[in-house]
């Protein structure tokens, strides 16, 4: 199973995302946990998108079930649904 919770930065797409992840028993990624580099303050420096990218794909690989949440384009998701295949590339 893959859910992809998407939305604007402040909608409540971590807030969703922990609490289906907590229902669903899948792992949590958080888009901004790989886009922003941890700073203090926080969401000063932006990640590059080589690194953003290989630090996800190896945590996706680590984890069966997931969910990820935020708005990005660094991994387009497939999901099944109604017995057929949707993939946002088509």
């Amino acid at each position: 199973m893959r859910v992809l919770v998407t939305g604007a930065s402040g909608s409540g797409t971590t807030t969703l995302g922990r609490a289906l992840s907590r229902e669903l028993e899948a792992s949590f990624f958080d888009v901004d946990d790989y886009f922003w580099v941890p700073t203090e303050p926080p969401y000063q420096q932006q990640r590059d998108s080589s690194a953003r990218l290989s630090l996800l794909l190896a945590d996706l690989a680590k984890a069966p079930q997931r969910l990820k949440c935020g708005f990005d384009n660094v991994v387009m998701m497939r999901t099944r649904l109604g017995g057929r295949s949707e993939d946002n590339n088509n």
